[in-house]
């Protein structure tokens, strides 16, 4: 099972800012890292052949067949991206039975104005209602409303890892938190999907990471299982990757000599470089989504849409304590290094990556931070 961590020193902690505050306590940097023993089952996996996206298909049917088999309830996080939509796909086509989908929309739900907003995420839920009964249970929709804010006056909350283990302040109340209260009885697992990987390219090695920005929030859900962080899939799916990328080193560009690859994508190569992944759209329409921001998720037309929403149905209190977290952020940890940044208005702390995985002939293996 994934496990990941931030180490200040030797000592470990699953909340950003705590371990912020120790650094500034002890001078140590502070790192974030995935645990020995998943890092063991990495190393332990060897890829056989040259691994494509029928191999990946066969894999991810398989390990999907092992959990049905394994568990007495399987909750699937479902928004329709390529992650969850291609688990939910495999589940139909091969008469894997999901008891339950669980959604959060960013808007809300009820709303006649948030269509816009929620675009994305009522053609997830459409898709779904015509899988239900005969392939999906029944489906969970967090319908968030003002009053969830609630969470805003508690002192510090980010700091609190049951309701914060992210490494960026969002503008409305967190799924996961939600869930992990929702599902903290469940007799199985709630399945997750996680941000596409890293590929480092330096000295004509690649190398593969994950960073915390897309693998740490489900932690709060303490039966999670984040699908493309089994170890099987992680191995397969990074070598047909570096074998993608291979034809593709002009994808490459300075940042840490890596390339975020997914969110850069020309647009015409977006399908088909998914595609050879074995991941797949709910839609052609979808493909939009995959669209990113250059200065992180606060500019993304979800976050921009809530905070448009918070404006114009005059909840000032809302948006006056949502910008004073973010100044108060910044103003309390922008004096040391690698810790916040600020695009003048939002603040969110800079990204850390894992460990560095180097690609040899058939395996993974680790080679730590400084490579």
């Amino acid at each position: 099972m994934f496990n990941s961590y931030y180490d200040v020193g030797g000592q470990r902690f699953a909340n950003i800012f705590q371990a912020f505050d120790k650094t500034i306590e002890n001078g140590h940097f502070c790192y974030y890292k995935t645990d020995s023993d998943w890092i063991d089952q990495i190393q332990s996996i060897k890829v056989e052949s040259d691994v494509n996206h029928l191999h990946l298909k066969e894999i991810y049917t398989k390990k999907l067949k092992e959990l049905r088999q394994q568990h007495n309830k399987l909750v699937l996080c479902y928004t329709g991206g390529t992650d969850s939509h291609t688990i939910l796909d495999i589940a139909i086509k091969n008469k894997i039975y999901i008891d339950e989908v669980f959604m959060s929309f960013p808007g809300i739900f009820e709303a006649e104005s948030e269509k816009i907003l929620n675009k994305e995420y009522n053609l997830a839920l459409e898709f779904v209602k015509k899988n239900v009964p005969h392939n999906v249970g029944k489906i969970k929709v967090y319908k968030w409303t003002y009053e969830n804010y609630d969470y805003l006056d508690s002192k510090e909350w980010w700091k609190n890892t049951e309701k914060y283990q992210a490494n960026k302040i969002k503008f409305q109340p967190c799924w996961a938190v939600y869930a992990a209260d929702y599902y903290k009885d469940l007799d199985g697992i709630v399945i997750t999907g996680h941000e596409k990987p890293g590929i480092r390219f330096i000295n004509d090695k690649f190398y593969w990471f994950v960073t915390d920005t897309g693998t740490t929030e489900h932690a709060i859900i303490k039966k999670s299982f984040p699908f493309f962080l089994d170890p099987t899939i992680v191995v397969n799916y990074a070598y047909a990757l570096k074998n993608l990328l291979q034809n593709h080193l002009h994808y490459f560009s300075k940042i840490d000599d890596r390339y975020d690859f997914f969110w850069k994508l020309p647009r015409a190569e977006i399908e088909n470089f998914h595609r050879s992944l074995a991941l797949v759209f709910l839609s052609k329409e979808s493909i939009d989504f995959t669209i990113k921001p250059k200065w992180g998720t606060h500019h993304n037309y979800k976050n921009q849409g809530i905070l448009k929403k918070l404006h114009d149905s005059n909840q000032n209190d809302i948006l006056e304590k949502i910008h004073k977290i973010h100044h108060d952020l910044y103003t309390q940890y922008s004096q040391h290094e690698h810790m916040v940044q600020t695009d003048g208005k939002f603040t969110k702390t800079v990204e850390r990556y894992s460990q560095m995985f180097e690609f040899t002939n058939n395996t993974l293996i680790c080679r730590g931070h400084d490579v």
